[in-house]
């Protein structure tokens, strides 16, 4: 008996077959795209996650277009008016999905050059390698949340494998800022363009070259405006733009509503068209990845979703800065909608939000709703982040930050005009903004990207690089109070008009949030930023 157990020692060890982990994983490059695609999975969190509530709380309430209908000692409304603190769960929970994104990433970008895999995917681009750049794009895009929204942070560029060194201290914004754009220009020089791809479904919303020089453009012109500027950022920037518009493999859309209800319930989505516009998204159609953004968009008491929590919901005074024939205010507003199971039908009705049957005064969003939810409770709309229309803005922003603004009007022009209706390539005096006639074009600049890019996830990182015009707007919209006249005449207050609290205090400190306090605690070497220690 000792020799058989001493010969077959071997066949009574346990191998771990059913278990993937590093030493069984990274095998090739079909591996490690299984790997890489858990890295935007951060980004899909469902409940109150970062796609179903605690995301748009943090980079969109705080700019003045978003808002709730909670009151002020609310932890939603407390985004809103500007109270929050280092304790506030929502800014917890962002700043851990985030991390989480990043060594995910990073563990691609530490064991994808380990693997001899030569495979051509699409023709031409070594699957491997495009992999591989994939991951430093989400990484890029990660850590650009994770500075503009926090400013310095602790800057890890390799996978962490075990439990040591999970102490770090935050990095100057310099690096952080230096490896963003290091792994877009990576990415940019390995990703195909996204009209390179076979058309498949499967490569729907993968990073392309066109995303990486967009967000790398975006990243160029957002440092150029820091402190942690370098001198050539601004013309690197745009000239980026420029090649990006030159190549004419991106435009915009013929009509802004259809971006945002691109669902056809016959299945036959056509993603050419789609992303001649959209440079970047995140998809939800036919990928089973549902989410709950449609239930905290949907109007109380509709007919829209599972669930109807209004959680975010438009500022009266964003509301009424839409011009009669922009197209765009039809498109992102909920306007009118049937009470729950087939209800009567309710209008909004500025003039008289009290009396007209609309279940809150602050009027819903339609971007992130389906009107037409495959399953229910769940939101088909993908999630955009990067969009032709947001390059030829930073094209204007670029060119008037360079003293160039009578060039700039035209790049905003054609925005506006397919936002009313118009050929986006066709002067047009209704629309049209004339050279010199605008008294601060960087302030319209701002209400223009309002418009064109409410939720799409850079509420809150233009209002901090976009300081000097936003944050008056801001302060005016919280103090506004509409008083409209009740059934007897009286002029009372409406009841959820918000943010109905004054924002006052705009100290350097709100350009970052805090760092979470329980990322103190569970960190040692982290330091509280100036302001909010």
């Amino acid at each position: 008996m000792f020799s058989f157990s001493a010969c077959h020692e071997d066949f009574l060890t346990e191998q771990p077959y059913d278990f993937i982990g590093p030493d069984n994983f990274y095998n090739n490059a079909d591996e490690l795209e299984d790997l890489v695609s858990g890295v935007p999975r951060i980004f899909r969190e469902t409940g109150s996650g970062m796609m179903g509530r605690n995301w748009y709380l943090l980079v969109e309430t705080p700019a003045p277009a978003v808002t709730n209908r909670y009151n002020l000692t609310h932890l939603r409304t407390q985004m809103d008016s500007w109270t929050y603190n280092s304790g506030h769960s929502y800014i917890n929970s962002v700043w851990l999905a985030l991390y989480r994104g990043v060594n995910r990433a990073n563990a691609v970008i530490d064991n994808g050059p380990n693997i001899e895999d030569d495979k051509e995917e699409p023709v031409g681009y070594n699957k491997r390698d495009r992999v591989v750049a994939e991951a430093k794009f989400y990484r890029a895009l990660i850590y650009f949340f994770l500075t503009e929204l926090w400013g310095e942070v602790p800057l890890r560029t390799e996978e962490t494998v075990s439990l040591d060194g999970l102490e770090l201290e935050k990095s100057p914004r310099s690096e952080i800022y230096n490896v963003i754009i290091q792994d877009l220009k990576d990415a940019e020089g390995k990703l195909p363009y996204a009209d390179e791809y076979s058309g498949s479904t499967n490569d729907i919303g993968r990073p392309n070259k066109g995303a990486a020089q967009a967000l790398l453009a975006k990243v160029l012109l957002t440092r150029a405006q820091r402190p942690e500027a370098q001198g050539s950022d601004l013309n690197d920037a745009n000239a980026k733009l420029d090649e990006i518009i030159s190549s004419g493999r991106h435009g915009l859309a013929a009509n802004y509503a259809d971006l945002i209800y691109f669902h056809n319930p016959g299945g036959s989505e056509d993603y050419a068209a789609h992303n001649y516009e959209v440079m970047f998204d995140l998809q939800f159609t036919s990928a089973g990845f549902g989410a709950t953004g449609n239930n905290f968009m949907s109007p109380r008491n509709s007919d829209i979703g599972k669930n109807k929590w209004t959680t975010f919901a438009a500022e009266f005074e964003y509301v009424r800065s839409f011009e009669e024939s922009d197209t765009r205010g039809d498109a992102n507003f909920v306007l009118e909608y049937n009470n729950q199971n087939g209800g009567d039908l309710v209008v909004y009705n500025l003039d008289s939000v009290i009396w007209d049957g609309y279940r809150d005064e602050a009027m819903s969003f339609t971007k992130r709703l389906d009107p037409d939810p495959a399953v229910e409770g769940r939101e088909e709309p993908n999630m955009k982040f990067l969009r032709y229309a947001d390059v030829l803005l930073m094209k204007a922003e670029a060119l008037d930050l360079l003293g160039q603004t009578n060039n700039a009007y035209e790049y905003v022009n054609m925005v506006r005009r397919r936002a009313f209706g118009k050929d986006p390539n066709s002067p047009d005096v209704d629309v049209d903004w004339v050279p010199g006639s605008l008294a601060n074009f960087r302030l319209e600049l701002y209400k223009e990207r309002l418009k064109e890019l409410v939720l799409e996830n850079w509420g809150t990182i233009d209002m901090r690089r976009m300081w000097d015009v936003a944050t008056p707007i801001v302060e005016a919209h919280s103090k506004h109070v509409e008083m409209q006249p009740d059934e007897d005449g009286t002029m009372v207050e409406i009841l959820n008009d918000g943010p109905k609290w004054e924002v006052t205090d705009f100290s350097d400190k709100f350009k970052v949030f805090p760092i979470p306090a329980q990322a103190m605690d569970r960190n040692p070497s982290l330091i509280q930023t100036p302001g909010w220690d």
